[in-house]
């Protein structure tokens, strides 16, 4: 299974198919990377969108920015994450993994909340069984320890501090 979704995966990405009508299938990709059955192994594209993202300066947008930078969880090649012009209400901290390149574009800013959490953005990396380390007493090696290939560019990160 993990190798046909890779293999239809990379057929996509060959064909320059990989856009935002092809949901379906990042989404497929999405709850296979989250179960465990399949870690995205090709170099993909995804926007905050996609995942349900509005960036109206209303609605939290957490969780969908999440579920896109979920999708680089066990990935071993990069995945980037796009984040459009309009303005991103966190409610909860991001959690990124490695091979992640977060890019806001021009326009864009993502906004704490300023009574929910005292982080906007963290680092998160899996222990050797696969499952998500979060610096507990199993796992000291919470935030950025042990990630590598993260690249956050663009936008305004506004702290409301």
């Amino acid at each position: 299974m993990a190798a046909f979704l890779s293999l239809v995966a990379s057929s996509f990405k060959a064909s320059g198919r990989m856009s935002p009508r092809h949901g379906d299938l990042r989404r497929l990709l999405l709850v296979a990377a989250l179960a465990g059955s399949v870690n995205v192994c090709l170099s993909a594209s995804f926007n905050v969108v996609d995942f349900g993202a509005t960036g109206n300066d209303l609605s939290d947008d957490s969780e969908a920015i999440q579920s896109a930078l979920n999708m680089a969880r066990g990935a071993t090649g990069t995945v980037d994450v796009t984040v459009p012009k309009g303005t991103y209400h966190l409610k909860q901290p991001l959690f990124v993994f490695s091979n992640t390149s977060l890019k806001l574009d021009s326009g864009a800013t993502m906004v704490k909340d300023p009574s929910e959490y005292t982080v906007m953005l963290a680092g998160r990396h899996l222990n050797s069984d696969g499952t998500t380390c979060y610096g507990t007493s199993t796992c000291r090696h919470g935030g950025y320890s042990q990630l590598r290939n993260v690249t956050i560019s663009g936008g305004v990160w506004d702290a409301g501090t």
